[in-house]
């Protein structure tokens, strides 16, 4: 089943090949797929989460930018891919543990 957003009207969309549904919309034929199907799904569960959890993706972003950000133009004095899997890896936990240390802080300030 397919709903047109602009003006409500549902159509049926017929399977022409495995996986793949074609339907008309304004006299031309329009194609999805099921990874489309998959995506639209996808949309409308992250549409209803709380927007607190919207705000942790910043954090995870900000993290990312903090891994690379002492790099000098994004490469690394370490040769090798388990050598740079290494580096990243404990980079990423001195990160995790001052804002740890960070946030116990702040927890204390505002307890006492």
């Amino acid at each position: 089943m397919v709903i047109d957003r602009h003006s409500g009207e549902r159509q049926l969309a017929e399977e022409y090949r495995p996986g793949r549904y074609r339907f008309r919309a304004d006299g031309k034929w329009r194609y999805i797929t099921d990874q489309d199907i998959d995506a639209a799904h996808c949309r409308r569960r992250t549409q209803d989460l709380p927007r607190a959890l919207f705000n942790r993706r910043c954090n995870v972003e900000a993290s990312i930018f903090q891994l690379c950000y002492h790099t000098k133009g994004k490469k690394l004095k370490y040769r090798g891919q388990f050598a740079v899997q290494v580096w990243a890896t404990c980079r990423a936990a001195w990160i995790n543990m001052k804002r740890i240390a960070r946030y116990q802080a702040k927890q204390a300030e505002m307890t006492a």
